[in-house]
């Protein structure tokens, strides 16, 4: 017997197991307006149906309009060396109306989980060129196929995602892995993990965007307070291998009261190579804190 839903609307679906970058996860447009991490997402409008069954779960996305990312100002917060133009380039015409296709299946098998997917559509992430005194959004078609799995080992987590890019009759292939251990029970109910993952990607930016994880190593640690207000604390840096570029980050949250929420985010870039790709943002060190009233 099968079970079953369907979502017709406009949500947000997020896949993938590991911390320091989310290679398969592509249905949501990123926000970088909020943060360059690809943690914020917008809203993506859908027609999904899930199918649940004793030999895994089966997601079938139809994806009927494309949102363009937002960009930061250069006069604001994480800025560019050159404005981004009010306009974008798509590889086929009218491509914000063009209709995307997903399908995942996952599973567990004892103390695995997996996850194996495919997308067929517009790419989330645009190749950004220099058109005059601007620069431009070219977003193009792309078919991605995408694996994820997690293993639990008592206070271990092994995590991996693997990614195959298709574009213009060539393939890409991109990768991060890596375990996350816990130490369970500090001063009596607090939690640290450690996490250490490695990024690997071999793009060509010709045609695929620039990426910030090609050959760049995480560590990272996670402080759980387990208190009522589920406090919880984030430090993490990621190294580039190649031009020892490093960005440090730092991100915190707790509840105030029933209603209320405080976050406190903050970025570091050091060292970073005039050659690196995040070499625009080498000054733009911030740290941003947000109360939020829900009701």
């Amino acid at each position: 017997t099968s079970n079953f839903d369907l979502t017709v609307g406009i949500t947000k679906v997020f896949w993938g197991v590991t911390e320091s970058v989310h290679l398969v996860d592509v249905i949501n447009q990123t926000d970088w307006l909020e943060d360059i991490d690809g943690e914020d997402k917008l809203g993506q409008p859908m027609v999904r149906l899930n199918i649940f069954n004793e030999w895994g779960d089966v997601s079938v996305f139809m994806l009927p309009y494309f949102r363009k990312r937002s960009y930061f100002s250069r006069f604001k917060r994480l800025s560019s060396a050159l404005p981004m133009s009010s306009e974008s380039r798509f590889e086929k015409s009218h491509a914000s109306r063009n209709i995307d296709y997903a399908f995942r299946y996952q599973n567990y098998f004892d103390n695995f989980d997996i996850g194996i997917s495919h997308f067929r559509g517009t790419n989330r992430e645009p190749i950004i060129s220099i058109s005059g005194d601007r620069l431009l959004a070219n977003y193009f078609s792309v078919t991605r196929n995408a694996l994820d799995m997690q293993y639990t080992l008592q206070s271990w987590l092994f995590k991996l995602e693997i990614l195959n890019q298709r574009r213009l009759g060539r393939n890409y292939y991109a990768s991060v892995g890596g375990f996350e251990h816990t130490v369970y029970g500090i001063n009596g109910r607090n939690d640290l993990g450690f996490l250490l993952e490695y990024q690997y990607d071999d793009r060509d930016t010709t045609y695929l965007p620039t990426t910030f994880s090609d050959d760049d190593i995480f560590i990272g640690f996670r402080y759980s307070i387990n208190d009522a207000n589920d406090t919880v604390f984030l430090l993490g840096g990621v190294q580039d291998l190649e031009d020892r570029t490093t960005t440090y980050s730092f991100e915190a949250e707790t509840r105030l009261k029933s209603n209320w929420k405080a976050e406190v985010t903050a970025r570091v870039f050091s060292n970073v190579d005039p050659k690196n790709s995040i070499y625009s943002l080498n000054k733009d060190d911030f740290i941003k804190i947000e109360i939020t009233n829900y009701f």
